[in-house]
């Protein structure tokens, strides 16, 4: 198992480095099929610490993912679907890893902008004290939920295991 940002998927499985890709922000590349799974919802979660008040893009301490993408189809340029053209929001932390961005958030230090099934199992796993809350805000982007794809090479059919991963991943998703 890999964990790749968008365009570096669809090179992966280009050159049969791996056999199946999954994300919510596709670039399209000749010779791949995206079949849709679902739809993953977003918003701004943080700790208790700023869940009382509603806020401003700008007011919030963000903790973003530290890769950019570059050649995407729509207007998102942060790999965590926030529509910077949009709504500007204050960067405070960039991180590589989701887990890092979910600790700055159970630390006060920040909050982030994540899938809400990651949240709802972040809350699952760790006592009340450090669970995330949803962040009440003046504006988020216009998109807050993204399409979800599993990727294969279209020479490949859909097997077992792509129909396993599917239905495992739609069980989390809308």
């Amino acid at each position: 198992m890999h964990e790749l940002i968008p365009g570096a998927i669809e090179k992966a499985l280009a050159s049969n480095q791996i056999d199946i890709g999954i994300s919510y922000i596709p670039i399209p590349t000749e010779g791949l099929d995206y079949l849709k799974i679902g739809k993953v919802s977003m918003n701004v979660f943080g700790s208790s610490h700023f869940a009382h008040k509603v806020y401003d893009a700008n007011d919030l301490p963000f903790a973003i993912p530290i890769s950019p993408l570059c050649t995407t189809p729509t207007k998102m340029r942060g790999l965590d679907g926030w529509n910077d053209d949009k709504v500007k929001r204050q960067v405070k932390y960039q991180v590589t890893l989701l887990e890092s961005a979910l600790e700055l958030c159970r630390q006060n230090l920040a909050v982030g902008y994540f899938p809400e099934f990651i949240v709802d199992l972040h809350n699952h796993q760790v006592d009340s004290k450090r669970q995330l809350h949803k962040i009440k805000m003046k504006q988020l982007p216009k998109i807050t939920t993204h399409d979800v794809y599993l990727i294969k090479r279209k020479t490949d059919t859909e097997n077992d295991l792509m129909k396993k991963i599917a239905k495992v991943l739609r069980r989390y998703l809308n």
